[in-house]
């Protein structure tokens, strides 16, 4: 798996179309092992990259979560959640080398959890995946977790993923139980313009089970809070909404402005930036249920 073929699917819907139409994804499916060696990391980067890109076709999507796609990249998270913790621990060491304890195989640790986050969240833009990422055990406290990271990258990645698990009630359920609301309510003020919009986006998503009453004060604090970070203009802050009524759709809203059919979003968001970050985000995905 080539560091090229990574690139070319990033652009070229024509290769997404070739590699499915060959029966090739389950022969790329086979190469995200949790165990593999550690030589083997630089080529589980690579693969990861590629799903993460096959994954913004609805159909490749669909396939991928057949091959058990989620489940691996959530293995994988785990295992490299666990290998950075231990390499945070040893960076606290004297004796220790930070820079050395950075990366395995040339392949950095930090680079690994936020590419794999990225391609958890294509996946979860399907609901079956986001079901079983939901239900994966301690994954959702994992994500959560990335949310306090001092990496700007991992807490963009983290608060992105979070907002499509926050699309049913389970996934909003299952973030407020493990805290995630508190710091992403920080995060609005976020100096960075993407985490502050999608952090707000998150929490829209969390309150649609809430009371009208509180819907309406989160959105006037929502507006308030991206206006003083300067995310949105006044005129946008001042914006009225009406209230949506009944149940959201649990069909995934692209983040941050579009919203369901029939309903009125509370807060009308600013798009977020297009400008991928260092593993490719950036951009709309298309979405399905």
């Amino acid at each position: 798996m080539s560091d090229q073929a990574f690139h070319l699917t990033d652009t070229n819907e024509l290769l997404r179309l070739l590699i499915q139409s060959a029966g090739a994804l389950g022969d790329v499916i086979g190469l995200l092992n949790a165990d593999s060696d550690p030589s083997q990391l630089p080529l589980v980067k690579a693969v990861i990259g590629l799903v993460k890109n096959l994954g913004l076709d609805r159909e490749c999507r669909r396939e991928l979560q057949k091959l058990g796609t989620t489940r691996r990249l959530t293995l994988i998270l785990k295992r490299a959640d666990g290998v950075f913790e231990e390499a945070t621990r040893q960076r606290g060491s004297i004796v220790s080398n930070s820079s050395e304890l950075s990366y395995i195989e040339g392949v950095r640790l930090e680079d690994l959890l936020e590419l794999t986050m990225v391609a958890l969240q294509s996946m979860a833009m399907h609901s079956p995946g986001r079901a079983e990422l939901i239900q994966a055990p301690d994954v959702i406290s994992l994500i959560v977790r990335y949310l306090y990271d001092q990496s700007e990258y991992l807490q963009l990645a983290s608060v992105s993923l979070l907002g499509e698990v926050a699309v049913t009630k389970e996934g909003a359920r299952a973030i407020e139980e493990q805290g995630g609301v508190a710091r992403i309510t920080e995060l609005v003020q976020s100096g960075n313009s993407a985490i502050a919009t999608y952090s707000a986006a998150v929490l829209h998503r969390i309150a649609q089970s809430k009371p009208v009453d509180y819907q309406r004060r989160l959105s006037q604090e929502l507006r308030k809070s991206l206006f003083d970070g300067g995310v949105v203009t006044g005129q946008e802050a001042a914006i009225s909404r009406s209230t949506p009524t009944g149940e959201t759709n649990p069909l995934p809203l692209p983040l941050p402005r579009r919203s369901c059919a029939g309903e009125t979003p509370l807060l009308q968001l600013p798009d977020a930036p297009c400008t991928p970050l260092p593993n490719g985000r950036g951009g709309s995905y298309a979405q399905d249920g």
